[in-house]
C-alpha cells in the first residue's frame, strides 16, 4: 500500500482529528457560523446514514469548512482503503445510488 492511502486503522483517528480541527474554527459573523453549523450537521448525517460493512466508508467521511471563502463540504477521503483493498471514495457512489438505507449523501 502506498503512502497516499489510509487503511481502516487510521481512518477513525483521522476522522476524529478532522472533527476537532473543524470545531476549533472561530467563525466571525452569522454567515461563518451558519456555514460551520450546516457543514458539521451534514457530516453527522452522512456518518449516521453510511452503510456499514467494514466500517471504512463511515470512518472515511470528512468535512471541510473554509471561512475565508465561506463554504463547507462533506466528502469521502480518497486515501481511505478498506480491508479488502477497495476505496470507499469509489464504491460510495454506487452504495448511494442503491437508494433506501444506502443513500447517505443526501438528507433523508
Amino acid at each position: 500500500m502506498s503512502q497516499d492511502t489510509m487503511t481502516i486503522r487510521g481512518l477513525q483517528k483521522a476522522q476524529e482529528w478532522n472533527l476537532r480541527a473543524q470545531a476549533a474554527l472561530k467563525p466571525k459573523g452569522a454567515l461563518g457560523r451558519a456555514v460551520q453549523f450546516v457543514t458539521v450537521g451534514l457530516h453527522r448525517l452522512a456518518v449516521a446514514y453510511a452503510h456499514v460493512d467494514t466500517g471504512a466508508m463511515k470512518a472515511s467521511i470528512r468535512l471541510e469548512v473554509n471561512l475565508s471563502k465561506m463554504f463547507g463540504k462533506v466528502y469521502i477521503d480518497p486515501r481511505a482503503v478498506n480491508r479488502s483493498g477497495k476505496r470507499p471514495a469509489e464504491y460510495g457512489v454506487y452504495e448511494h445510488e442503491r437508494g433506501d438505507r444506502m443513500r447517505f449523501l443526501t438528507v433523508p
